[in-house]
C-alpha cells in the first residue's frame, strides 16, 4: 500500500479508501489486517475532532466510509463453525460520545456468536447504563469510549458499579480509541482493550466460565 489505509481515512477520502481496501482483499490480505486500519482511521479522525479540526459532520462522513468498507470487505471476525455461547450483553457509547463504528462490529461478531446484544446506542448517560443493567440483567456490560474526554463518565459508571457491588455478577469491559495504557495504569476499570478480537473473546471466556461455573454447582 503506496498510502495507508488508516490515512485514507483519517482524510475522509472515501473512493481512495474503498479502492485501497479491495485491492488489499484481492492481495489476500487478512481481514484482521484491515479492520485493524479501520480502527487506525477512526483514532485519527476521534483526535482531529477533539483538537477542533474536525466537526460532527466530518464523524458521519468517516462513518459512512467505514460501513462502506465493512459491507465490502463482508466482515465475519471469527470461524463460524465454532461452538456457539449464550449470554446476554448490554452495550453503548459512553455519554457525550457519538461514535457507534466499532460499537457496531462488536454486536455484529457477538451475535454471530449467539449473544444477546441489547444496543443503547451513543452518548449514553451512566444512567442509562444502571437502568439497562436493572431491566436487563446482562451477563456483561461494554462500554465504547473513543473521546478520551469522555472517560472520566466510564469511571464514575464503574465506580457505582463498584459501591453497588455489582461487578462480581456484571463482567464489565471498555473498549474503543479512548482506551490507553495510561489509562489502564491510573483507573480501576475492570478490562479495557482497543482490540476487537480481544474484546470478543473477553466476551466469550467469560461467559463460558460462568455456564461451567453453573454446571460444577448444580
Amino acid at each position: 500500500m503506496d498510502v495507508m489505509l488508516h490515512n485514507l481515512i483519517g482524510d475522509l477520502k472515501s473512493k481512495e479508501s474503498k479502492d485501497t481496501v479491495s485491492r488489499m482483499i484481492d492481495e489476500g490480505i487478512d481481514y484482521e489486517v484491515i479492520l485493524n486500519e479501520l480502527v487506525k482511521g477512526l483514532e485519527i479522525v476521534g483526535k482531529r475532532y477533539e483538537e477542533g479540526r474536525y466537526f460532527i459532520a466530518d464523524l458521519i462522513v468517516s462513518g459512512m466510509i467505514v460501513k462502506d468498507i465493512f459491507h465490502l470487505v463482508n466482515f465475519v471476525p471469527f470461524d463460524l463453525n465454532i461452538k456457539k455461547t449464550e449470554g446476554t450483553v448490554v452495550i453503548g457509547t459512553v455519554y457525550e460520545d457519538i461514535h457507534d463504528i466499532g460499537k457496531d462490529l462488536v454486536i455484529d461478531a457477538l451475535k454471530v456468536y449467539g449473544f444477546d446484544v441489547i444496543d443503547l446506542g451513543t452518548n449514553v448517560s451512566n444512567d442509562t447504563f444502571l437502568n439497562a443493567i436493572d431491566q436487563y440483567h446482562p451477563d456483561i456490560l461494554a462500554i465504547s469510549c473513543v473521546m478520551s474526554s469522555s472517560f472520566k463518565y466510564v469511571i464514575r459508571l464503574c465506580n457505582i458499579l463498584k459501591e453497588k457491588n455489582m461487578t462480581d455478577s456484571i463482567k464489565v469491559i471498555v473498549g474503543g480509541a479512548g482506551v490507553s495504557k495510561a489509562l489502564a495504569s491510573t483507573t480501576s476499570v475492570p478490562f479495557m482493550t482497543s482490540d476487537l478480537f480481544e474484546g470478543i473473546e473477553f466476551c466469550i471466556n467469560n461467559i463460558r466460565h460462568t455456564e461451567r461455573d453453573i454446571a460444577t454447582n448444580e
